[in-house]
Formats: C-alpha cells, sequence, structure tokens
C-alpha cells in the first residue's frame, strides 16, 4: 500500500511518482533517470524525470479538453488551497446526482472530494482497472449547477470510463479544474484544509501536484 503520512494531523493524498503506478492506457510509465552519480565520481547526484502531465496525482486545467482554455498556469491559486469537503460514497458502482445530492454535503461548499472504492486500487501491482467508479453526465452537471470550484476523485479519471469525454467538457467548459489521481483511503468524511498547488509549468493542460489535506 502507498504509505500515507498522518503526522501533525497533514494527510499526504498524492501518491508516489515511480514506475509502478497504475496508468492510463496508453501512457508512458514516469522514467526516474540517474544523468550524475557520486557512485560513479560524478561528485555529484542528479536526476532527471520523463512523464506525461496526468500520471499519479494531477490537475486538470480546462484547456485540457476546452479549445482555447486556460492552461494550468491562468488559473488563479486560491482554487487550489482553502477549506475542501469529503464525501465518502463506498457503495457505488458509478457517482450519480441523486448519490451526490443524498450525501451530506455541506451547503455553499467549494472545493469537493469523493472518496469512493477506487482508493483501494492503489494497491501495488495493481494495474489500470477499467471499472474504476467515476462520475456520469449528470453527476458533472450537479457540481456546475452547486457552483462547485474545485472537484476530485480518488482515481486517473473524475469521469467514469465510458464517458470521459462528456464529463470533462461539462466540469472543464464550466472553468472547474479537476484533481485526479488521489489516494483518499485513509481519510474520513469531513471538512479539511486542502493544499493542491500544481507545477509552475508554463502552458500546459495538466500538472503533477502534491496534494495534502489538514485536519480542522
Amino acid at each position: 500500500m502507498y504509505s500515507i503520512d498522518n503526522s501533525n494531523n497533514i494527510i499526504d493524498i498524492s501518491v508516489p511518482i515511480d514506475g509502478q503506478i497504475p496508468l492510463w492506457p496508453d501512457s508512458l510509465a514516469p522514467e526516474v533517470i540517474s544523468v550524475h552519480s557520486i557512485e560513479h565520481e560524478d561528485g555529484v547526484n542528479e536526476t532527471r524525470i520523463s512523464m506525461g502531465m496526468h500520471a499519479g496525482s494531477h490537475l486538470d486545467a480546462p484547456s485540457h479538453f476546452i479549445k482555447d482554455a486556460k492552461s494550468m498556469n491562468d488559473l488563479d491559486l486560491n482554487l487550489f488551497f482553502g477549506n475542501a469537503f469529503v464525501v465518502d460514497l463506498p457503495n457505488v458502482p458509478e457517482v450519480k446526482a441523486e448519490d451526490l445530492a443524498r450525501a451530506n454535503i455541506p451547503e455553499g461548499t467549494e472545493r469537493l472530494l469523493i472518496k469512493t472504492s477506487n482508493s483501494k486500487l492503489w494497491e501495488r501491482n495493481v494495474g489500470f482497472q477499467k471499472n474504476y467508479v467515476g462520475l456520469t453526465i449528470d453527476a458533472a452537471e450537479w457540481l456546475v449547477k452547486k457552483k462547485i470550484k474545485l472537484v476530485g476523485l480518488d482515481y486517473l479519471s473524475i469521469a467514469k470510463f465510458e464517458q470521459i469525454e462528456e464529463v470533462h467538457v461539462i466540469l472543464l467548459g464550466a472553468g472547474i479544474p479537476l484533481l485526479e489521481g488521489i489516494n483518499l483511503s485513509e481519510v474520513q468524511e469531513g471538512i479539511y484544509t486542502l493544499i493542491s498547488l500544481p507545477l509552475n509549468i508554463q502552458g500546459v493542460e495538466g500538472a503533477p501536484v502534491r496534494a495534502v489535506l489538514i485536519k480542522q
């Protein structure tokens, strides 16, 4: 199981970046390559990394699916820092609007993280699972109606596999950034402070993120 640091009330919900993490079909595994090594008498250790923007824990910007929309560096950093509600939906095969409407999501929630049975899929040696739990089209429409400013889910895509494009277009078209590839297995339902700052890479449609929750 990927380790989660619960010290000082900080919960790391990011997954480690290595060559063993589950990947979206046709995605290349991250490569961490030694460029210089003290062991090889280079006098210094230096590492290079090669990976896609959507491997592991990452954020999607509107330009991921929307032409001429905002890139990651165009988004207000305040979106990625502040109060967030984690809702636990452990027994749903997909997340529908009615599931969200029935849940105990406080009125006025701006950042919503959805915990499902997906978090169990982050165990080592568990490859990509097409039957993961994802949002349906009506759930995406519900989130837009509720004026959610950021939404996250505990797998590589926020959308169910069969509705990838439709769900992304609805949410990203409304300017809602998506926090994907997070591990909520050690997180209980409730309100937290979320810190999920993307790397400051210019002109890209997504970016890796180190996401943490702070208990309130």
